[in-house]
């Protein structure tokens, strides 16, 4: 198993769900910044396709899931910058797997 980040606005990635990122407004943000390019989809077993987007260059990828970001893949310098900038744009941070 790996180690993910997450995009949320919830104190704990897995309470998301009650200060959800909305995925219209996550799709919004990744579709209008210039680092992420859409890559097609990812199928999450409890909620079905949802669109993923990669940052070029780079091996890590971002999905909307339960009302936060998963960011999956090899998390260089680049890619938390970018990260960062997305929470900042969306009102959260970036927390990763073990609540860092």
């Amino acid at each position: 198993m790996g180690y993910n980040f997450h995009i949320t606005r919830a104190a704990n990635f897995w309470e998301s769900e009650e200060t959800p990122i909305g995925k219209e407004e996550w799709e919004k943000i990744a579709d209008g910044t210039p680092d992420l390019v859409f890559e097609g989809h990812v199928a999450w077993n409890d909620i079905g396709m949802q669109r993923i987007y990669a940052v070029s260059g780079e091996s890590v990828n971002f999905s909307w899931r339960r009302g936060h970001v998963v960011i999956e893949g090899y998390y260089s310098d680049r890619a938390e910058r970018i990260a960062n900038q997305l929470a900042a744009s969306l009102g959260g941070r970036v927390q990763g797997d073990d609540e860092d």
